[in-house]
């Protein structure tokens, strides 16, 4: 009785207000301050969706005045999921029962909804066929809530969905299995086949890298595939248990959501894309153009007043560094958030880090390009720099490698190079010859002539040691207890340099050995009286003998 009560009660405010609202509208007609004003509010919508577990069973209008089609919906959802919670014991039985212009809708005593002639054209069918039909969904929704919370219906689902699962397993296994058994087949395709075909090289290597990228896009395909199985069966599942339905409405409406704005992202960024694609095709074909002339360069196919043949190289290292550098730098604002003030500021941290921790690289790097262009040498040469002796086998813009006579790879910065002496050997030596040099010291007992004759014929016995231009002798300086002489001698092989040195020095020895002429470098202090000299035992006069020591009186002593 006292529910019945209630409903009645409910009914009658409700049909009040409604007449009320219709009495409101001739007001309304006139205009006035405040409804000037209101028009500068956001409009309501013109209805709004009645929901029950997650489910739209009609809509409703918005009333004339103050009841917004918002408030009607949300206060009918909220009617209908009490009685569908709190009557589960009563039958589903929904009576339209007409109050004036509207019609409500009651079921056991208790009012569920109105409906109202706005209502009815908004669907565009008469009243009473409106409300039918409105009580009609009502109690199939209210039946298929109770429904979805009985224990059979939740054991049914969570059974189907166990089953989904493992099926969503054995579909991964298959997946795992399918790219293993696609892999050993392209493998064995390309030791077999490929080897057997013309393809070889870059050929092979081009063929190689597009099975690759073929083999990334359908692994990147079937992993999107397999997430969205993994995300379709996650809101499944929680839509097995009705307490967490709407946990799972808010996951498929973030999927929806993220799905859409990814979707319109991509095309609004198709644009940009275009772009990008055709600077990428004119940088890739322009460094095809230029490497093919900087070869033809190279090759001296194509030749230019002053420009050297290792120079092409190098330039062409240039360029394409800054072909690449420009284009970077116009496809920048057309990358994936290239405008963003994130993107910005992380290339301006990069960029005061590059700039402060490169100092010393750039320095070496622009050391480089002036070295390649000076010449002072190339690869190949025999140099000393700073105090390294060896023959340059690589360089860069970076550093300079250099193999030493010790078989030690020794690199220097291009910096050091340009700020530093450096002594080129290969230079003089492929040209006019490049003097191999060394300076003894005799006594003044030895005739110089003679001595000239033993340091060139010395030289001339050396290997590696050329005819003409002829070795010649300076006597350098008189010292005080023997004479310096220096022998000069050519030489075409500059990386023999060391070795070539060190058998002149044997040399010499050997022809003043020979000829009994005693050295007497770097000093050599000796009493000959009692003493041996210096000549070997086999190069001594036969029957020679260490004279004797001198004794004499001085005059004026007594004996």
């Amino acid at each position: 009785m006292r529910k019945s009560i209630l409903s009645l009660a409910a009914i009658v405010t409700f049909v009040l207000s409604h007449a009320h609202d219709a009495r409101g509208q001739a007001a309304a007609a006139t205009p006035s301050a405040a409804a000037v004003t209101a028009t500068d509010a956001p409009r309501e919508p013109a209805f709004a969706p009645v929901v029950l577990d997650g489910t739209t069973i009609l809509r409703v209008a918005t009333l004339p005045g103050a009841v917004s089609a918002r408030q009607r919906a949300s206060e009918a959802s909220a009617r209908l999921e009490d009685f569908a919670d709190n009557a589960a014991g009563t039958e589903v039985e929904i009576k339209v029962v007409a109050t004036g212009e509207t019609r409500a809708l009651v079921s056991a005593g208790t009012f569920l909804l109105a409906v109202a002639p706005q209502d009815a054209a908004l669907e565009g069918i008469p009243l009473d066929t409106l409300a039918q039909r409105n009580a009609d969904a009502i109690r199939a929704a209210i039946a298929g809530y109770r429904n979805a919370r009985t224990a059979k219906t939740i054991m049914t689902r969570a059974g189907l969905m166990a089953v989904a699962w493992l099926g969503f397993i054995m579909l991964i296994r298959a997946v795992r299995a399918g790219s293993r058994a696609l892999r050993l087949r392209l493998r064995s395709l390309q030791e077999s086949r490929l080897e057997r075909s013309r393809v070889r090289g870059v050929g092979m290597q081009l063929v190689e890298q597009v099975v690759m990228f073929a083999l990334a896009i359908l692994r990147l395909f079937v992993a999107l595939l397999l997430l969205v199985l993994f995300l379709t069966l996650v809101t499944l599942t929680l839509r097995v248990f009705p307490q967490t339905g709407a946990i799972a409405d808010s996951v498929l409406e973030s999927e929806r959501g993220a799905a859409m704005r990814a979707l319109l992202a991509i095309v609004d960024y198709l644009p940009s894309f275009v772009f990008l694609v055709v600077i990428v095709v004119v940088t890739w074909y322009l460094l095809k153009g230029f490497r093919l002339f900087f070869d033809a360069l190279e090759r001296q196919d194509i030749t230019f007043p002053g420009f050297l043949a290792e120079w092409a190289h190098p330039t062409y290292s240039l360029a394409r560094f800054l072909v690449i550098v420009f284009a970077a730098v116009v496809a920048f604002p057309y990358l994936p958030g290239g405008g963003s003030d994130a993107l910005k500021g992380v290339s301006l941290f990069f960029g005061v880090l590059f700039s402060l921790g490169s100092t010393s690289a750039v320095s070496n790097v622009v050391s480089g390009v002036i070295l390649t262009y000076m010449h002072p040498y190339r690869v190949g040469d025999f140099v000393e720099i700073g105090g390294t002796t060896g023959t340059v086998v690589k360089r860069d813009f970076l550093v300079t490698r250099i193999r030493t006579i010790k078989n030690e790879e020794v690199t220097i910065p291009n910096g050091a190079i340009l700020v530093g002496q450096m002594r080129n050997y290969s230079t003089m030596a492929s040209a006019e010859g490049l003097i191999v040099h060394t300076a003894i010291t005799i006594g003044y007992d030895a005739p110089w002539r003679r001595v000239h004759e033993l340091m060139v014929a010395a030289a001339k016995s050396t290997e590696g040691i050329i005819e003409s231009p002829a070795p010649f002798v300076w006597q350098t300086s008189l010292n005080d207890y023997h004479v310096s002489y220096e022998i000069n001698a050519y030489t075409r092989t500059a990386e023999q340099l060391f070795r070539i040195q060190a058998d002149l020095h044997r040399n010499i020895q050997d022809r003043f050995n020979e000829a009994g002429v005693e050295i007497m470098s770097p000093a050599f202090a000796a009493l000959r009286d009692g003493n041996s000299v210096t000549t070997p035992a086999a190069h001594r006069p036969e029957g020679y003998e260490p004279p004797g020591f001198r004794v004499s009186q001085i005059p004026g002593e007594k004996r």
